[in-house]
């Protein structure tokens, strides 16, 4: 009687198709070369008895003649995989479960296309992320045919593809190392994978057999206030169509533009506020900026308060509303520039020596006293463009200019075009 098929699945005679199959999927997935390449010769002979049983005709012929009654029946062996159950149905059963490159459907849409979510870039402004926004936009995208209904053809007549032979696709070799090949499944680029093509007489008029037009669609995009750059928009089913498949979804992410006046960090916003001399020493009460939202935002700052160059102070809740809590906002960070007056801009001495009584005068008590061995030099400003430094290439002098303080050398300045105001240059 030969090979005893139910042994080798582990089933008894009376089981049913559904039994038999999830005894076939166990020991496929025990024994499968690409988990148990020792398994090989029996992954053929399970893959064999299947075909054999799975069959009704097939299982008919076995039970009552055993392996020899199938020898005229096409049953062949576990080595005539090209005609029985081979590693491509394997593939059709498990739906590429162990990663193969290609699973088909024999005669229907290939279960093997999965339908892609189409992404796009939003580009929007910090405005609109303040603010939110809804964006109105028309899209291009494939719908399916409304005069064949995604069939492709007028009368629903196919013939079988001659390029895949109406398996849907194709068997090719793929080299993966000298000596070392592989056998892929391509898609069949003719049926898509149908395993069936639609005649030239008999496609559809509009669709011409691709089963989809071009169609337009107006769509809203809604970003929340508070949303990110970087953060996703889904638009469910809103991707291009395809018959038998579930619409993919359409993704926006959204892309912030550079802002002139405010940084962005987190939920937090960043600006620079230029004042003058006389308001860092005075006071001010003025708006400093206008906020995303159109607001001008006054600040009173008190006189006597001195602002110095670089100081950060903060608004609170004047930031990036939080996303799903628009009445929480961040911060907003100031940093104060101070904007100093042109040179020469008080000519008359009364009124400089009235300033400089007013001024404090800035303690000097680090500064040694003036003694014989002393000379007077001239501060010379650097013209543009010019490094303060000639020895950069100096390790250790690039060490010793990167403490942040500010330094000054004679011989930097020395034979420098007189007549300019002193400056200091922070290493």
């Amino acid at each position: 009687m030969g090979r005893d098929y139910y042994e080798i699945l582990e089933v008894e005679r009376e089981i049913d198709a559904p039994g038999l199959k999830r005894a076939y999927r166990q020991l496929a997935m025990k024994y499968h070369p690409d988990k148990n390449p020792e398994g090989a010769e029996q992954f053929k002979e399970i893959q064999h008895a299947y075909e054999v049983l799975s069959d009704p005709e097939k299982r008919g012929v076995y039970d009552r003649h055993g392996e020899e009654g199938l020898s005229g029946n096409g049953g062949g062996g576990p080595g005539g995989m090209g005609q029985g159950f081979s590693e491509e149905m394997f593939d059709d059963f498990f739906n590429g479960f162990f990663g193969h490159p290609g699973s088909f459907n024999r005669g229907g849409p290939s279960t093997a296309k999965q339908t892609k979510e189409v992404k796009q870039t939003l580009d929007v402004t910090l405005e609109d992320l303040y603010l939110g926004k809804t964006f109105r936009m028309a899209i291009q995208k494939k719908v399916i045919c409304n005069v064949c209904h995604g069939q492709g053809s007028k009368t629903g007549r196919k013939v079988k593809c001659r390029t895949c032979r109406g398996e849907g696709f194709t068997v090719t070799m793929r080299t993966l190392a000298p000596g070392l090949s592989q056998r892929v499944q391509v898609l069949c680029s003719v049926c898509q994978g149908e395993g069936k093509i639609i005649p030239k007489k008999d496609r559809c008029r509009r669709c011409h057999g691709t089963k989809v037009v071009d169609g337009r669609k107006v769509l809203r995009v809604t970003v929340e206030p508070g949303m990110k750059s970087g953060q996703a928009i889904v638009l469910e089913g809103e991707g291009d169509q395809t018959p038998g498949l579930p619409t993919p979804n359409l993704i926006f992410t959204l892309q912030c533009q550079p802002h002139p006046v405010f940084q962005r960090r987190g939920d937090d916003l960043h600006a620079t506020v230029d004042i003058s001399l006389k308001e860092a020493l005075c006071g001010f009460s003025r708006p400093v900026l206008v906020h995303l939202d159109g607001r001008a935002l006054v600040v009173d700052h008190p006189a006597g308060s001195v602002i110095r160059p670089g100081d950060v102070q903060c608004i609170y809740g004047e930031g990036m509303p939080l996303l799903g809590k628009q009445h929480l906002k961040g911060t907003l960070y100031l940093t104060f520039q101070l904007v100093f007056p042109p040179d020469q801009w008080l000519a008359d001495p009364k009124q400089v020596d009235q300033l400089r009584q007013l001024l404090t005068t800035t303690s000097t008590s680090n500064v040694p006293s003036a003694g014989e061995n002393s000379e007077r030099v001239t501060l010379s400003r650097i013209p543009p463009g010019q490094s303060p430094f000639h020895n950069n290439d100096d390790k250790d002098d690039e060490e010793e200019h990167h403490h942040g303080e500010y330094t000054f050398e004679e011989s930097h300045y020395a034979g420098e075009e007189p007549g300019f105001e002193p400056e200091c240059v922070q290493q």
